[in-house]
């Protein structure tokens, strides 16, 4: 807690009060729809094998990293089989031993992963 620790006189949030009970939908891909996607050609479809890469590689299905995090990645953070980088949100160094799918998926990028609009 940040206003504990000196780090904000701003209080104005202390009025919000907690919801009690939210009820979501826990919606997730399965491990054998992961891997149709995996093997999906999409060589006729470049942008959307970016996408699909982008999607796989990042968000949650192989590395769990924040988008800030993988939009940053770079070849120079691939060290012995391993993603090393400084996240932005928290400043902590993180690395990620690289799987067949990650390394499959980072292949085709030398200069680093796409960037999409």
């Amino acid at each position: 807690m940040h206003w504990k620790k000196g780090l904000t006189d701003n209080l104005a949030f202390r009025k919000f009060k907690l919801l009690k009970h939210t009820e979501t939908d826990v919606i997730y891909l399965t491990q054998s729809e992961l891997q149709i996607l995996f093997e999906a050609d999409l060589s006729a479809e470049s942008r959307l094998a970016k996408v699909r890469d982008l999607f796989l590689f990042a968000l949650g299905c192989i590395t769990g990293l924040r988008h800030s995090d993988f939009s940053t990645i770079r070849p120079e953070n691939i060290e012995s089989d391993q993603l090393v980088l400084r996240t932005i949100k928290m400043g902590d160094w993180l690395r990620l031993d690289l799987n067949q799918y990650s390394r499959t998926i980072l292949q085709p990028y030398s200069n680093g992963l796409p960037k999409l609009s």
